[in-house]
C-alpha cells in the first residue's frame, strides 16, 4: 500500500508541474509521461545543473532595448534545476526512438496549417501545402531569412541531403515538439523569467550577453553559417552553456508585447508564468529567447538575455531548439518513479 501511495503520490506532483502542456501533441500523438527515468548516482538530474532562486531585475530599459522589454521590473524565481546546454541530437534521438513520435516537420500540412504559423514577413510558398517540411534561416545583416524547405527537419538540418549530427543541438523543434519531449523526460520548458535569471547569471549589467560590453568577435556560437556542438564555447558564470548562441530556445510563456507595461513597481513578481492565453487577448506565439548562430553584430542584439521573440508553437525552423528545467518537487518525484520502476 506504501509503495503504490509514493507512486500516485510522485505522478500527481509531476502532473501538478505541468503548467505548460497542451492537452493534444502534434497530429493527435500520444507521449506517455516519465518514461526517461535516468538518475545520476551523484543524485542529480542527467546533465541538469542545480539555480538557487533570486531576485533580480527582468527586462530592460537601456537603448538597445525593443518595446516589449520595458520596463525592467524586479522578480523572484524559485529555485530548479535546468539543462546546462541545449537539448542534443542525440538525446532527442533517444526519445524519438522510445515514442516513435514523429515532429510538427516530419508531418504533412495543410495549407491552412502552414499559414497559420508561416513567418510574417515570408512569402506564402504553395509548394508547402499537404508536405512535410520546415524552415531554414539565413541573415542578411541584422536581418533573418526563412525559407521553407521540403524535407527539413531535426534529422536533415539543412534539407534531405543532410545528416543532423548527435552532438549539435537538436534544430526544427516546434514548441509542441518541445512539450512532448518534456513529458516523457519529467521535465517542463522554463518560464521566460526562468530562462532570463539563469542567462543573467547573476551578473550586475547585462546590456549584452557579454556583461557591459560585447566584444568585437563574441567567443559564442554567433555570426556562423551553422549550428556547433553543445560547450563549443564558454560557459557562463552559472556554468550553462550557449544561452547566448546556436539555436534560440523555446519558454513556456504565451508572447503578449505589453506584458510588462505596468511591472515597474518596486514589489517583486514572483515566479511569473507569461499571460494567460484567454479569448480577449488572442494570444498565438510562443516566447522564444536567445541569440543563435546567425545573430549578427556590432551589438548581437538578440543575444542579450531581456531581448524577446515569438513564434507560433507549431513553428520551427533551423535556428530552434530548446532546453529544460526541473523543480525540485519534480526531481523528488522523479525519484522516486525510478526507485519503483526498479523494484519491479
Amino acid at each position: 500500500m506504501k509503495r503504490i501511495f509514493l507512486g500516485l503520490a510522485a505522478l500527481l506532483a509531476l502532473a501538478a508541474a505541468y503548467f505548460f502542456m497542451p492537452s493534444i501533441l502534434p497530429d493527435g500523438q500520444q507521449v506517455k509521461p516519465v518514461q526517461s527515468l535516468e538518475v545520476d548516482p551523484d543524485d542529480r538530474p542527467h546533465g541538469m545543473l542545480w539555480v538557487e532562486g533570486g531576485a533580480f531585475s527582468m527586462g530592460s530599459n537601456d537603448d538597445l532595448a525593443n518595446a516589449d522589454e520595458q520596463p525592467a521590473h524586479l522578480v523572484k524565481v524559485d529555485g530548479y534545476w535546468i539543462d546546462e546546454h541545449e537539448v542534443t541530437v542525440a538525446a532527442f534521438d533517444s526519445f524519438v526512438r522510445a515514442t516513435g513520435y514523429k515532429t510538427e516537420a516530419e508531418i504533412p500540412h495543410s495549407a491552412g496549417q502552414w499559414q497559420a504559423c508561416w513567418p510574417a514577413a515570408t512569402p506564402f510558398d504553395a509548394k508547402a501545402a499537404n508536405t512535410a517540411g520546415s524552415f531554414i534561416a539565413t541573415a542578411s545583416g541584422d536581418t533573418k531569412h526563412w525559407q521553407w524547405t521540403q524535407g527539413a527537419s531535426w534529422r536533415h538540418p539543412l534539407g534531405p541531403a543532410s545528416t543532423a549530427q548527435p552532438t549539435h543541438p537538436v534544430q526544427h523543434i516546434s514548441w509542441n515538439d518541445a512539450i512532448a519531449y518534456c513529458a516523457w523526460q519529467g521535465s517542463r520548458l522554463p518560464s521566460e523569467a526562468e530562462w532570463e535569471y539563469a542567462a543573467i547569471a547573476g551578473r550586475d549589467s547585462m546590456r549584452s550577453a557579454w556583461g557591459k560590453n560585447t566584444p568585437e568577435k563574441p567567443a559564442a556560437a554567433v555570426a556562423l553559417s551553422a549550428v556547433q556542438p553543445v560547450k563549443s564555447f564558454a560557459a557562463n558564470p552559472w556554468r550553462l552553456y550557449d544561452l547566448d548562441g546556436n539555436v534560440a530556445e523555446w519558454c513556456g510563456d504565451w508572447y503578449d508585447a505589453r506584458y510588462y507595461k505596468g511591472m515597474g513597481n518596486a514589489v517583486a513578481v514572483q515566479n511569473p508564468l507569461g499571460p494567460s492565453a484567454d479569448s480577449s487577448k488572442q494570444l498565438t506565439k510562443r516566447v522564444l529567447k536567445g541569440g543563435d548562430y546567425l545573430a549578427a553584430g556590432p551589438d548581437f542584439s538578440s543575444c542579450r538575455p531581456s531581448a524577446r521573440r515569438a513564434m507560433h508553437p507549431s513553428f520551427s525552423g533551423s535556428a530552434t531548439g530548446f532546453r529544460t528545467i526541473m523543480t525540485a518537487p519534480m526531481w523528488e518525484a522523479k525519484k522516486v518513479l525510478s526507485k519503483l520502476k526498479k523494484q519491479d
